[in-house]
Protein backbone atom coordinates (compact mmCIF):
# COMPACT_ATOMS: atom_id res chain seq x y z
CA UNK A 1 0.00 0.00 0.00
CA UNK A 2 2.37 2.37 0.96
CA UNK A 3 4.76 1.47 -2.62
CA UNK A 4 1.47 2.18 -4.55
CA UNK A 5 0.83 5.61 -2.81
CA UNK A 6 4.44 6.33 -3.40
CA UNK A 7 4.36 5.42 -6.66
CA UNK A 8 1.17 7.44 -7.72
CA UNK A 9 2.47 10.90 -6.10
CA UNK A 10 6.00 10.65 -8.11
CA UNK A 11 3.81 9.77 -10.84
CA UNK A 12 1.44 13.24 -10.12
CA UNK A 13 4.82 15.27 -10.10
CA UNK A 14 6.24 13.92 -13.05
CA UNK A 15 3.12 14.59 -14.95
CA UNK A 16 2.83 18.27 -13.63
CA UNK A 17 6.33 18.77 -14.21
CA UNK A 18 5.78 17.56 -17.84
CA UNK A 19 2.86 20.04 -18.08
CA UNK A 20 4.81 23.25 -16.68
CA UNK A 21 7.16 22.29 -19.50
CA UNK A 22 5.06 22.15 -22.23
CA UNK A 23 3.58 25.08 -21.29
CA UNK A 24 6.60 27.23 -20.33
CA UNK A 25 7.88 25.94 -24.45
CA UNK A 26 4.58 27.11 -25.67
CA UNK A 27 4.79 30.25 -24.14
CA UNK A 28 8.35 31.30 -24.19
CA UNK A 29 8.81 33.25 -27.41
CA UNK A 30 5.63 35.18 -26.21
CA UNK A 31 7.42 38.49 -24.56
CA UNK A 32 3.87 39.90 -23.26
CA UNK A 33 3.70 36.56 -20.79
CA UNK A 34 6.84 37.78 -19.25
CA UNK A 35 5.07 37.56 -16.11
CA UNK A 36 3.70 34.09 -16.84
CA UNK A 37 6.76 32.61 -18.02
CA UNK A 38 8.79 33.62 -14.87
CA UNK A 39 6.22 32.35 -12.64
CA UNK A 40 6.27 28.90 -14.61
CA UNK A 41 9.82 29.08 -14.54
CA UNK A 42 9.71 29.38 -10.71
CA UNK A 43 7.18 26.68 -10.10
CA UNK A 44 9.52 24.20 -12.55
CA UNK A 45 12.39 25.25 -9.80
CA UNK A 46 9.99 24.13 -7.30
CA UNK A 47 8.58 21.44 -8.76
CA UNK A 48 11.71 19.70 -9.20
CA UNK A 49 13.49 20.53 -5.70
CA UNK A 50 10.02 19.12 -4.64
CA UNK A 51 10.58 16.02 -6.48
CA UNK A 52 13.95 15.58 -5.42
CA UNK A 53 13.38 16.27 -1.67
CA UNK A 54 10.39 13.19 -1.63
CA UNK A 55 13.36 10.82 -3.55
CA UNK A 56 15.54 11.96 -1.11
CA UNK A 57 13.47 11.45 2.34
CA UNK A 58 12.50 8.17 0.66
CA UNK A 59 16.04 7.15 0.13
CA UNK A 60 17.28 8.53 3.62
CA UNK A 61 14.24 6.24 5.30
CA UNK A 62 15.36 3.17 3.89
CA UNK A 63 18.82 3.40 4.38
CA UNK A 64 18.24 4.08 7.81
CA UNK A 65 15.88 0.80 7.74
CA UNK A 66 18.27 -1.10 6.17
CA UNK A 67 20.99 -0.29 8.40
CA UNK A 68 19.11 -1.11 11.46
CA UNK A 69 18.61 -4.65 10.05
CA UNK A 70 22.13 -5.30 8.77
CA UNK A 71 23.10 -4.10 12.23
CA UNK A 72 20.19 -5.36 14.39
CA UNK A 73 19.16 -2.43 16.02
CA UNK A 74 15.64 -3.15 16.68
CA UNK A 75 15.21 0.25 19.08
CA UNK A 76 14.98 2.60 15.63
CA UNK A 77 11.69 3.68 15.47
CA UNK A 78 9.94 5.24 12.04
CA UNK A 79 7.00 6.80 13.97
CA UNK A 80 5.75 10.67 13.34
CA UNK A 81 3.14 11.18 16.01
CA UNK A 82 1.78 14.10 13.15
CA UNK A 83 2.99 12.35 9.75
CA UNK A 84 2.38 15.26 6.97
CA UNK A 85 2.11 13.24 4.42
CA UNK A 86 -0.04 9.83 4.85
CA UNK A 87 2.04 7.96 1.88
CA UNK A 88 5.42 8.61 4.16
CA UNK A 89 3.07 7.58 7.66
CA UNK A 90 2.20 4.08 5.57
CA UNK A 91 5.49 3.98 4.61
CA UNK A 92 6.70 4.35 8.20
CA UNK A 93 4.33 2.07 9.73
CA UNK A 94 5.39 -0.69 7.52
CA UNK A 95 9.37 -0.19 8.23
CA UNK A 96 7.96 -0.22 12.29
CA UNK A 97 5.81 -3.50 11.37
CA UNK A 98 8.70 -5.27 9.76
CA UNK A 99 11.42 -4.16 12.70
CA UNK A 100 9.00 -5.46 15.37
CA UNK A 101 8.61 -8.49 13.66
CA UNK A 102 12.57 -9.23 13.18
CA UNK A 103 12.53 -7.78 17.46
CA UNK A 104 9.85 -10.88 18.27
CA UNK A 105 12.00 -13.71 16.20
CA UNK A 106 15.07 -12.59 17.94
CA UNK A 107 13.49 -12.45 21.19
CA UNK A 108 12.28 -16.30 20.60
CA UNK A 109 15.40 -17.37 19.32
CA UNK A 110 17.36 -15.60 22.53
CA UNK A 111 14.44 -17.39 24.38
CA UNK A 112 15.21 -20.77 22.72
CA UNK A 113 18.64 -20.32 23.18
CA UNK A 114 18.44 -19.99 27.03
CA UNK A 115 15.99 -23.09 27.20
CA UNK A 116 18.34 -24.85 25.22
CA UNK A 117 21.66 -23.74 27.27
CA UNK A 118 19.19 -24.61 30.74
CA UNK A 119 18.69 -28.29 29.09
CA UNK A 120 22.76 -28.46 28.27
CA UNK A 121 23.63 -27.46 31.69
CA UNK A 122 20.92 -29.73 33.14
CA UNK A 123 21.79 -32.78 31.83
CA UNK A 124 25.24 -35.14 33.19
CA UNK A 125 26.28 -35.64 30.20
CA UNK A 126 29.20 -34.00 28.92
CA UNK A 127 28.33 -32.08 25.81
CA UNK A 128 31.34 -29.79 23.87
CA UNK A 129 30.60 -28.03 20.43
CA UNK A 130 33.40 -27.31 17.55
CA UNK A 131 33.64 -25.05 14.88
CA UNK A 132 35.19 -25.72 11.48
CA UNK A 133 38.47 -24.02 13.06
CA UNK A 134 38.15 -26.04 15.99
CA UNK A 135 36.98 -23.15 18.09
CA UNK A 136 34.89 -23.73 21.45
CA UNK A 137 31.28 -22.72 20.57
CA UNK A 138 28.94 -24.59 23.27
CA UNK A 139 30.48 -25.86 26.24
CA UNK A 140 28.42 -27.36 29.66
CA UNK A 141 28.89 -27.82 33.48
CA UNK A 142 29.11 -31.39 33.05
CA UNK A 143 31.88 -31.20 30.82
CA UNK A 144 33.74 -28.98 32.66
CA UNK A 145 33.28 -31.19 35.32
CA UNK A 146 34.19 -34.69 33.60
CA UNK A 147 37.20 -32.64 32.23
CA UNK A 148 38.35 -31.00 35.48
CA UNK A 149 39.07 -27.97 33.56
CA UNK A 150 36.41 -25.01 35.01
CA UNK A 151 35.97 -22.37 31.87
CA UNK A 152 37.76 -24.15 29.45
CA UNK A 153 39.36 -21.32 27.72
CA UNK A 154 39.93 -23.09 24.53
CA UNK A 155 40.45 -26.45 22.33
CA UNK A 156 43.84 -26.45 22.46
CA UNK A 157 44.44 -26.23 26.45
CA UNK A 158 41.49 -29.43 26.33
CA UNK A 159 44.68 -31.20 24.35
CA UNK A 160 47.35 -30.14 26.03
CA UNK A 161 46.02 -30.96 29.47
CA UNK A 162 43.73 -33.90 28.48
CA UNK A 163 45.75 -35.18 25.80
CA UNK A 164 43.96 -38.86 26.00
CA UNK A 165 40.67 -37.76 25.77
CA UNK A 166 41.40 -35.62 22.81
CA UNK A 167 42.65 -38.20 21.03
CA UNK A 168 39.51 -40.13 21.42
CA UNK A 169 37.76 -37.66 19.92
CA UNK A 170 40.09 -37.60 16.96
CA UNK A 171 39.64 -41.46 16.83
CA UNK A 172 36.08 -41.42 17.08
CA UNK A 173 35.12 -39.99 13.52
CA UNK A 174 31.35 -40.38 13.55
CA UNK A 175 30.97 -43.27 15.92
CA UNK A 176 32.35 -43.68 19.83
CA UNK A 177 35.16 -44.70 21.56
CA UNK A 178 36.22 -45.51 25.45
CA UNK A 179 38.61 -44.21 27.17
CA UNK A 180 40.22 -43.88 30.30
CA UNK A 181 41.36 -41.00 32.46
CA UNK A 182 43.41 -41.42 35.57
CA UNK A 183 44.28 -38.75 38.02
CA UNK A 184 45.74 -38.48 41.82
CA UNK A 185 42.40 -38.62 43.13
CA UNK A 186 39.81 -41.31 40.72
CA UNK A 187 39.83 -43.21 37.67
CA UNK A 188 36.96 -42.46 35.16
CA UNK A 189 35.95 -44.14 31.52
CA UNK A 190 34.27 -42.31 29.53
CA UNK A 191 32.49 -43.31 26.73
CA UNK A 192 33.16 -40.31 23.83
CA UNK A 193 30.69 -39.69 20.89
CA UNK A 194 31.27 -37.44 18.08
CA UNK A 195 28.92 -36.12 15.53
CA UNK A 196 29.55 -33.73 12.47
CA UNK A 197 26.73 -31.44 11.04
CA UNK A 198 26.74 -28.65 9.11
CA UNK A 199 25.16 -24.93 9.63
CA UNK A 200 25.01 -22.72 6.82
CA UNK A 201 27.78 -24.23 5.13
CA UNK A 202 29.91 -24.83 8.12
CA UNK A 203 31.08 -28.06 9.78
CA UNK A 204 30.58 -28.32 13.54
CA UNK A 205 31.67 -31.23 15.63
CA UNK A 206 29.17 -32.41 18.42
CA UNK A 207 30.93 -34.03 21.26
CA UNK A 208 28.95 -35.90 23.90
CA UNK A 209 30.50 -37.91 26.70
CA UNK A 210 29.70 -38.70 30.37
CA UNK A 211 31.78 -41.80 32.83
CA UNK A 212 30.47 -45.24 32.59
CA UNK A 213 32.98 -46.25 35.70
CA UNK A 214 29.63 -46.78 37.76
CA UNK A 215 27.58 -48.89 34.71
CA UNK A 216 31.06 -50.91 34.15
CA UNK A 217 31.51 -52.10 37.68
CA UNK A 218 27.46 -52.45 38.31
CA UNK A 219 27.14 -54.61 35.21
CA UNK A 220 30.53 -56.30 36.63
CA UNK A 221 28.99 -57.15 40.28
CA UNK A 222 25.98 -58.72 38.59
CA UNK A 223 28.12 -60.79 36.14
CA UNK A 224 30.23 -62.02 38.81
CA UNK A 225 27.13 -62.64 41.49
CA UNK A 226 25.89 -64.52 38.23
CA UNK A 227 29.08 -66.67 38.19
CA UNK A 228 29.41 -67.49 41.82
CA UNK A 229 25.35 -68.59 41.74
CA UNK A 230 26.20 -70.99 38.95
CA UNK A 231 29.69 -71.98 40.84
CA UNK A 232 28.02 -72.66 44.34
CA UNK A 233 24.76 -74.39 42.30
CA UNK A 234 27.47 -77.18 40.58
CA UNK A 235 29.68 -77.30 43.36
CA UNK A 236 27.03 -77.74 45.45
CA UNK A 237 25.43 -80.28 43.10
CA UNK A 238 28.52 -82.32 43.26
CA UNK A 239 30.17 -82.06 47.11
CA UNK A 240 26.59 -82.58 48.22
CA UNK A 241 26.49 -86.67 47.43
CA UNK A 242 30.19 -87.03 47.85
CA UNK A 243 29.57 -85.83 51.58
CA UNK A 244 26.53 -87.82 51.84
CA UNK A 245 28.13 -90.85 50.37
CA UNK A 246 31.54 -90.61 52.32
CA UNK A 247 29.35 -90.28 55.82
CA UNK A 248 27.82 -93.68 54.44
CA UNK A 249 31.45 -95.83 54.06
CA UNK A 250 31.98 -94.15 57.38
CA UNK A 251 29.06 -95.96 58.89
CA UNK A 252 29.96 -98.94 56.83
CA UNK A 253 33.15 -99.32 58.40
CA UNK A 254 32.72 -97.80 61.74
CA UNK A 255 30.63 -99.51 65.29
CA UNK A 256 30.17 -97.54 67.92
CA UNK A 257 32.64 -95.01 66.93
CA UNK A 258 34.96 -97.70 66.43
CA UNK A 259 36.65 -99.17 63.44
CA UNK A 260 35.34 -102.23 62.73
CA UNK A 261 37.58 -105.34 61.90
CA UNK A 262 38.17 -106.76 58.80
CA UNK A 263 35.94 -109.50 60.03
CA UNK A 264 33.58 -107.64 60.68
CA UNK A 265 33.07 -106.65 57.39
CA UNK A 266 30.74 -108.47 55.35
CA UNK A 267 29.71 -109.04 51.51
CA UNK A 268 27.38 -106.82 51.30
CA UNK A 269 29.42 -104.18 52.87
CA UNK A 270 31.86 -104.37 50.82
CA UNK A 271 29.46 -103.90 47.46
CA UNK A 272 27.96 -101.07 49.24
CA UNK A 273 31.28 -100.03 49.60
CA UNK A 274 32.33 -100.60 46.16
CA UNK A 275 28.99 -98.93 44.69
CA UNK A 276 29.74 -95.81 47.20
CA UNK A 277 33.55 -95.59 45.54
CA UNK A 278 32.65 -95.94 41.73
CA UNK A 279 30.21 -93.05 42.73
CA UNK A 280 32.33 -90.78 44.33
CA UNK A 281 34.96 -91.64 41.41
CA UNK A 282 31.95 -90.84 39.10
CA UNK A 283 31.33 -87.29 40.87
CA UNK A 284 35.12 -86.70 40.56
CA UNK A 285 35.61 -86.68 37.06
CA UNK A 286 32.45 -84.59 36.30
CA UNK A 287 33.98 -82.13 38.74
CA UNK A 288 37.28 -82.34 37.00
CA UNK A 289 35.40 -81.42 33.62
CA UNK A 290 33.59 -78.83 35.16
CA UNK A 291 36.77 -77.41 36.29
CA UNK A 292 38.44 -77.63 32.63
CA UNK A 293 35.56 -76.26 31.39
CA UNK A 294 36.07 -72.80 33.44
CA UNK A 295 39.68 -72.82 32.58
CA UNK A 296 38.93 -72.49 28.99
CA UNK A 297 36.84 -69.50 29.94
CA UNK A 298 39.81 -67.79 30.93
CA UNK A 299 42.58 -69.20 28.62
CA UNK A 300 40.88 -68.07 25.56
CA UNK A 301 43.88 -67.26 22.75
CA UNK A 302 44.29 -64.18 21.29
CA UNK A 303 43.09 -64.15 18.14
CA UNK A 304 45.18 -63.90 15.26
CA UNK A 305 43.66 -61.96 12.66
CA UNK A 306 44.00 -62.49 8.82
CA UNK A 307 41.57 -62.45 5.58
CA UNK A 308 39.52 -64.96 5.94
CA UNK A 309 37.15 -65.97 2.99
CA UNK A 310 33.66 -66.36 4.28
CA UNK A 311 32.95 -69.36 1.90
CA UNK A 312 35.82 -71.48 2.78
CA UNK A 313 34.99 -70.43 6.69
CA UNK A 314 31.46 -71.62 6.40
CA UNK A 315 32.65 -74.86 3.87
CA UNK A 316 34.85 -75.99 6.04
CA UNK A 317 32.79 -75.95 9.35
CA UNK A 318 29.88 -77.77 7.31
CA UNK A 319 32.57 -80.56 6.36
CA UNK A 320 33.23 -80.93 9.98
CA UNK A 321 30.09 -81.58 10.97
CA UNK A 322 28.68 -83.49 7.74
CA UNK A 323 28.98 -86.60 9.06
CA UNK A 324 26.89 -85.87 12.56
CA UNK A 325 24.59 -84.47 10.30
CA UNK A 326 24.17 -87.06 7.81
CA UNK A 327 23.42 -89.67 11.20
CA UNK A 328 20.77 -87.62 12.62
CA UNK A 329 19.40 -86.96 8.62
CA UNK A 330 19.73 -83.00 9.20
CA UNK A 331 20.34 -81.27 5.90
CA UNK A 332 22.81 -77.90 5.14
CA UNK A 333 21.95 -75.15 3.13
CA UNK A 334 24.68 -72.38 2.59
CA UNK A 335 23.79 -69.20 1.26
CA UNK A 336 26.08 -66.48 0.34
CA UNK A 337 25.30 -63.16 -1.17
CA UNK A 338 28.97 -62.61 -2.28
CA UNK A 339 31.39 -65.60 -3.15
CA UNK A 340 34.39 -62.69 -2.21
CA UNK A 341 33.23 -61.95 1.03
CA UNK A 342 36.06 -61.82 3.47
CA UNK A 343 36.58 -60.81 7.24
CA UNK A 344 39.45 -59.88 8.99
CA UNK A 345 39.49 -62.84 11.93
CA UNK A 346 41.37 -65.89 13.56
CA UNK A 347 40.06 -68.87 11.17
CA UNK A 348 40.11 -71.18 14.04
CA UNK A 349 38.42 -69.43 16.62
CA UNK A 350 35.54 -68.32 14.51
CA UNK A 351 35.34 -72.25 12.85
CA UNK A 352 34.82 -73.50 16.14
CA UNK A 353 31.98 -70.46 17.06
CA UNK A 354 30.53 -71.74 14.19
CA UNK A 355 30.68 -75.79 15.27
CA UNK A 356 29.29 -74.73 18.62
CA UNK A 357 26.26 -72.89 16.88
CA UNK A 358 26.01 -75.81 14.87
CA UNK A 359 26.05 -78.72 17.94
CA UNK A 360 23.38 -76.63 19.41
CA UNK A 361 21.34 -76.48 16.31
CA UNK A 362 21.62 -80.44 15.95
CA UNK A 363 20.38 -80.79 19.58
CA UNK A 364 17.38 -78.59 18.91
CA UNK A 365 16.49 -80.51 15.91
CA UNK A 366 16.09 -83.84 17.91
CA UNK A 367 12.26 -84.99 16.78
CA UNK A 368 11.61 -82.57 14.64
CA UNK A 369 10.28 -83.35 11.03
CA UNK A 370 12.20 -82.21 8.35
CA UNK A 371 15.14 -80.62 10.26
CA UNK A 372 17.35 -78.45 8.37
CA UNK A 373 20.41 -75.78 9.26
CA UNK A 374 21.03 -72.83 7.38
CA UNK A 375 24.54 -71.19 7.11
CA UNK A 376 24.44 -67.51 5.54
CA UNK A 377 26.43 -64.44 5.19
CA UNK A 378 25.76 -61.14 3.68
CA UNK A 379 26.68 -57.23 4.67
CA UNK A 380 24.56 -54.97 6.48
CA UNK A 381 25.51 -51.25 6.92
CA UNK A 382 28.78 -51.75 8.33
CA UNK A 383 28.43 -55.18 9.39
CA UNK A 384 29.48 -58.37 8.12
CA UNK A 385 27.07 -60.71 9.14
CA UNK A 386 27.05 -64.22 9.24
CA UNK A 387 24.25 -66.49 10.76
CA UNK A 388 23.67 -69.99 11.93
CA UNK A 389 19.33 -71.08 11.72
CA UNK A 390 17.68 -73.77 12.31
CA UNK A 391 14.10 -74.84 12.09
CA UNK A 392 14.19 -76.54 15.77
CA UNK A 393 12.30 -76.30 18.94
CA UNK A 394 12.84 -72.41 19.81
CA UNK A 395 14.08 -70.92 22.87
CA UNK A 396 12.11 -69.41 25.43
CA UNK A 397 12.00 -65.89 25.47
CA UNK A 398 13.07 -65.36 29.29
CA UNK A 399 16.13 -67.88 28.37
CA UNK A 400 17.42 -65.97 25.83
CA UNK A 401 20.20 -63.92 27.42
CA UNK A 402 20.76 -66.33 30.41
CA UNK A 403 21.92 -68.75 27.33
CA UNK A 404 25.25 -67.10 27.22
CA UNK A 405 25.59 -66.80 31.08
CA UNK A 406 28.61 -69.79 31.45
CA UNK A 407 27.36 -73.02 33.04
CA UNK A 408 23.82 -71.86 32.15
CA UNK A 409 22.27 -74.60 29.77
CA UNK A 410 18.73 -75.20 28.81
CA UNK A 411 19.56 -79.19 28.19
CA UNK A 412 20.37 -81.58 31.67
CA UNK A 413 23.44 -82.88 29.71
CA UNK A 414 24.74 -79.86 28.84
CA UNK A 415 27.82 -77.87 29.89
CA UNK A 416 26.69 -73.93 29.61
CA UNK A 417 30.24 -73.24 28.15
CA UNK A 418 29.54 -73.29 24.34
CA UNK A 419 27.46 -70.10 23.95
CA UNK A 420 29.66 -68.16 26.17
CA UNK A 421 32.83 -69.44 25.13
CA UNK A 422 31.49 -68.35 21.70
CA UNK A 423 30.12 -64.90 22.46
CA UNK A 424 33.63 -64.03 24.57
CA UNK A 425 35.48 -64.77 20.51
CA UNK A 426 33.39 -62.81 19.22
CA UNK A 427 34.04 -59.89 21.87
CA UNK A 428 37.63 -60.36 21.11
CA UNK A 429 36.98 -60.05 17.59
CA UNK A 430 35.47 -56.28 18.23
CA UNK A 431 32.35 -58.46 17.41
CA UNK A 432 28.26 -59.65 18.82
CA UNK A 433 26.96 -62.99 18.99
CA UNK A 434 23.38 -62.53 19.25
CA UNK A 435 20.00 -64.94 18.74
CA UNK A 436 16.22 -64.48 17.69
CA UNK A 437 14.31 -67.32 18.67
CA UNK A 438 10.42 -68.24 17.74
CA UNK A 439 8.71 -70.71 19.66
CA UNK A 440 8.77 -73.73 18.17
CA UNK A 441 9.82 -72.18 14.56
CA UNK A 442 12.82 -71.23 14.40
CA UNK A 443 16.01 -70.18 16.13
CA UNK A 444 18.83 -67.65 14.51
CA UNK A 445 22.35 -67.27 16.09
CA UNK A 446 24.17 -63.83 14.25
CA UNK A 447 28.45 -63.54 14.51
CA UNK A 448 28.02 -59.67 13.60
CA UNK A 449 31.43 -58.22 12.42
CA UNK A 450 32.20 -54.73 11.74
CA UNK A 451 33.53 -53.82 8.60
CA UNK A 452 34.91 -50.82 6.67
CA UNK A 453 33.80 -51.62 3.17
CA UNK A 454 30.70 -53.36 1.50
CA UNK A 455 30.93 -56.18 -1.17
CA UNK A 456 28.50 -55.88 -4.23
CA UNK A 457 26.13 -58.29 -3.92
CA UNK A 458 26.02 -61.12 -6.44
CA UNK A 459 24.06 -63.81 -5.26
CA UNK A 460 24.94 -67.17 -5.49
CA UNK A 461 23.03 -70.45 -3.76
CA UNK A 462 24.75 -74.03 -2.75
CA UNK A 463 23.45 -77.04 -1.36
CA UNK A 464 25.24 -79.19 0.93
CA UNK A 465 23.81 -82.89 1.73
Amino acid sequence: MAYRRFSVRVTLRLVALLANLVTLAFIFARTELFFSQLILLLFLLFQVYDLVQLVTQTNRDLARFLLALRQSDYSVSFRDPAPTDPSFGSLHASFDEIIDAYKKLEARQESQFLFFKLIIEGVNVGIISLSGENKLVVVNKAAENLLKLPGVPSWSQVQSRQPAFAEAVRLAGGGRRLVEMRDAEETRQLSVGVDTVLLLGEPYRIITFQDIRSEIEQKEIEAWHTLIRVLTHEITNSVTPLVSLTETMRMILEEEGHPKKPSAVTEENIADLHFSLRTIQKRSDGMLHFIRDYRKLTKIPVPRLEAVKIGELLASAGRLMRGEMHRREVKLFTRLTDPELTVQADFQLVEQVLINLITNSLQALEGVPAPVIELSAYTRDDHLIIEVTDNGKGIDRDKLEQIFVPFYSTREEGSGIGLSLSRQIMKLHQGTLRVRSEKGIKTSFQLQFRVRHHHSAMGEEAKMA
